[in-house]
């Protein structure tokens, strides 16, 4: 059957390893690492034999690498991923430990189990090596709801509009005025346009990140690498304006921002973004922040406890002077009063690029001073310009 007497030599390109976090430097990491060898050939070429529905497959590595077994049907497809992994004293099932020649058994079965019965169709791969691809991530999806519990911020543009959602894992994406996804604005995409960002050097992410101004970064002592800091208490965002930032709460509860506001930059040119909620996030719709530091001062307002009030009240409306100098922040709330109906009679106004938090510009800051004449508010709830 010289269906079945098919092998593939695979030279990786990409080795995967799993290491312990250990301080103790790249010594004691090795420890961890897998232990393959990077020779990739046979000293017998895989044979096949079949007995009934049992078919017997045999080869001889020269070294300990990484080996894949794999029944294939039509078209090349996969149907039964028999066996992969390194050679050697941690060989994994169904290969023997401390060998380089192998003996492995097919059931004649499928991945899920059922027999396949016209076996002249189908034949058996034998790699050495990996060559990891990317296929797809399962159960994703761009317009897929995160947080039920957190309100979405849109912004609409001339590109589309700009949807950003907390709760555990900040996201902001563009989409089309159709609703078809473009692209993501954060988490930040790395620019891997300039040879030294696509190296395997220490700094080839801060390059990456370059355009992205004022994060927070750590130097890992197992390879000597940077990377960005992650906030909050699991460590699920690189934004520092929100609820889910702090070192106290789960995070999967907080959210960056409460508010969100745009302003366009022009043709050709990226849009201004705000994201507030304790404080001011500054980001462009181009990925980074425009040339400005992402954190900017705190824009929460204290108010008094009581049995409703938290203490601190966040806007829940942003917008940007036409010049792009100011911006407007209202519907103050902590989380308690929000249940009430009960906001701050206020509008307030910050420099965008400074570090001035903001001030009144008109209102009051007292629940006590809601008004239901002309020159006072009532339960301002939102701002534009």
């Amino acid at each position: 059957m010289p269906s079945l007497r098919k092998y593939i030599l695979c030279i990786p390109l990409i080795c995967l390893q799993f290491c312990l976090l250990l301080p103790a430097g790249a010594a004691a990491v090795d420890e961890f690492k897998v232990k393959r060898e990077e020779i990739y050939e046979f000293t017998q070429k895989p044979t096949v034999t079949r007995n009934g529905d049992k078919v017997t497959i045999r080869f001889t590595s020269k070294a300990n690498c990484d080996v894949t077994v794999a029944i294939e049907g039509a078209g090349e497809k996969i149907v039964r991923h028999l066996a992969s992994g390194v050679l050697g004293s941690n060989a994994p099932e169904p290969y023997q430990k401390n060998a380089l020649a192998q003996t492995l058994v097919w059931d004649g079965k499928d991945d899920q189990g059922e027999y396949i019965d016209d076996k002249e169709q189908v034949s058996v791969r034998v790699s050495l090596g990996l060559k990891p691809q990317f296929e797809r991530t399962l159960f994703w999806s761009p317009k897929k709801r995160i947080s039920p519990g957190n309100r979405p911020q849109f912004a609409a543009a001339a590109e589309g509009v700009y949807v950003f959602e907390g709760g555990g894992v900040d996201h902001l994406r563009l989409f089309d005025h159709i609703g078809n996804y473009v692209r993501t604005v954060y988490p930040f995409p790395p620019d891997y346009s300039s040879p030294e960002a696509r190296a395997d050097s220490p700094e080839a992410l801060k390059l990456a990140l370059g355009k992205v101004g004022g994060l927070k970064w750590t130097q890992f002592p197992q390879d000597g690498k940077w990377f960005p800091d992650w906030q909050g208490l699991l460590s699920g965002t690189m934004l520092t304006s929100g609820s889910d930032c702090g070192k106290t709460g789960a995070t999967k509860y907080g959210a960056a921002a409460s508010a969100m506001a745009l302003r366009s930059g022009g043709p050709g040119k990226p849009s201004q973004l705000a994201l507030v909620m304790r404080s001011l996030n500054r980001l462009a719709t181009d990925g980074t922040t425009g040339g400005l530091p992402l954190g900017g001062p705190t824009t929460a307002i204290e108010v008094p406890k009581t049995e409703t009030q938290g203490g601190e009240a966040f806007p829940i409306s942003a917008a940007f002077s036409p010049d792009g100098k100011w911006l407007y922040l209202t519907g103050y709330a902590d989380y308690d009063t929000v249940k009430y109906g009960n906001f701050l009679p206020c509008v307030m106004r910050m420099g965008y690029a400074g570090d001035n938090p903001p001030e009144l510009f008109l209102g009051s800051q007292k629940y006590a001073d809601h008004g239901k004449d002309n020159s006072q508010f009532h339960n301002p709830l939102s701002v534009a310009c």
